[in-house]
């Protein structure tokens, strides 16, 4: 169980599955020979081999020498932390100096681009994506939001999103049932945001967002999302919204201030 959560948080940082299991197995048995770690990670000796030669090539294994045996030893876990630090560090920087040059890229352009308008992302990764996207377009956003609860991951990101949101002044609609107050209660009390319930027979099973002449369907149980820029199949969304928002009446936002229950009120 406990190597199972240490591969898991190796892969999160980068590392790949065989690197992981590679890394945590030298880790644990100590300075070895390639054949042995290779036999204590269930590895195939040539896999092994390989995997070791790009954990030693990234500074995550070391070489030693002994009676003219190779051994190898796991280095120290802070040197893993210690990498990532310097990584966040430069990629920064580089995220800066793009960012004083992108419009030197714009530039360079031609207009006879054809830009895909519908994408499909996945993971995590991917969901927080689509919501930056949303941040980047600036124009006041429609959402309908699914039962189904975002991963932990998201969920805290989320809370971070809607500080942005509403640094940015970016009004914020949002039509959803009673179920997701708890869940959803970040959104419900801060400002620039509207909600109204409506009935569960109306939920779609993923979130919808629209904004601008974009919109995205998230799915939070699937870890994926389909991006649309099409400015007439998003406007078509977006007055279905408009007819279902006008059919219920606002929800009542010191309820939750309050800690009462909340109740739907319909015209």
């Amino acid at each position: 169980m406990l190597q199972n959560s240490l591969q898991h948080i190796l892969q999160e940082i980068g590392f790949t599955e065989k690197e992981a299991v590679i890394y945590l197995t030298n880790l644990k048995i100590g300075t070895n020979r390639a054949s042995v770690i290779a036999n204590e990670s269930n590895t195939q000796r040539s896999t092994a081999y390989s995997i070791i030669e790009i954990l030693k090539r990234k500074g995550f294994l070391m070489e030693l020498k002994k009676n003219n045996l190779k051994l190898y030893t796991a280095t120290d876990p802070k040197i893993i932390l210690n990498h990532l630090k310097y990584k966040q560090l430069d990629f920064g920087s580089k995220i800066a100096y793009l960012s004083e040059n992108i419009g030197i890229f714009n530039n360079l352009k031609t207009k006879y681009h054809v830009a895909p308008q519908i994408n499909l992302i996945t993971g995590e990764n991917g969901i927080i994506y689509a919501y930056e996207n949303i941040l980047m377009e600036k124009s006041p956003i429609k959402s309908i939001l699914s039962a189904e609860p975002p991963t932990p991951k998201i969920k805290k990101y989320l809370e971070e999103y809607n500080k942005k949101r509403i640094a940015k002044g970016i009004p914020l609609k949002i039509m959803t049932c009673e179920k997701n107050v708890d869940e959803m209660r970040h959104f419900f009390i801060s400002e620039l945001c509207e909600i109204k319930f409506i009935g569960k027979s109306f939920m779609p099973n993923s979130t919808i967002n629209i904004y601008g002449d974009k919109m995205s369907i998230i799915s939070h149980k699937n870890e994926s999302v389909i991006l649309i820029d099409n400015k007439l199949a998003v406007e078509t969304f977006s007055k279905f919204f408009d007819i279902t928002w006008n059919e219920f009446s606002l929800f009542c936002r010191r309820n939750i201030n309050s800690g009462s229950n909340a109740t739907t009120h319909h015209r």
